[in-house]
């Protein structure tokens, strides 16, 4: 039990979701470099704690996903925590992760919402492994 808690801690630390992580600005910075690049902005809604969202970031960057991704849109990470992290961004924009995690946003330079979560998405709590 110990180890696997030590082992959810080590994936906490090294995951694309970073805790300490300003999403707000981390958003505007893809926005604006997303207009500069005409790119849309494909924002990541999750946790480290969370294997599906682990699962879909390493699939984002795999093969010739990564290719296309990497060629239509700037990623940005908001980590979520226990849906107790980043709340203000996920209410503004519709509460995405309602249905789960992960969950992904669509979005123009302009900030207009184009897409919410993937419908299916099993209950967070379903999703999240818990140390």
């Amino acid at each position: 039990m110990i180890l696997f808690a030590f082992h959810l801690s080590v994936l906490a630390a090294a995951g694309p979701y970073d805790e300490t992580a300003n999403a707000t600005q981390n958003i505007k910075s893809a926005l604006a470099e997303a207009k500069a690049k005409k790119k849309l902005v494909l924002i990541q809604f999750g946790t480290n704690r969370c294997a599906d969202c682990l699962a879909l970031d390493k699939g984002l960057k795999a093969g010739k996903l990564s290719r296309f991704v990497d060629s239509h849109f700037v990623v940005v990470h908001v980590d979520v925590g226990d849906s107790d992290r980043n709340m203000d961004i996920v209410q503004s924009i519709g509460n995405p992760i309602a249905k789960g995690m992960p969950a992904v946003v669509v979005t123009r330079a302009a900030a207009r919402l184009l897409s919410l979560p993937m419908p299916g998405s099993l209950p967070r709590r379903e999703r999240t492994a818990k140390g």
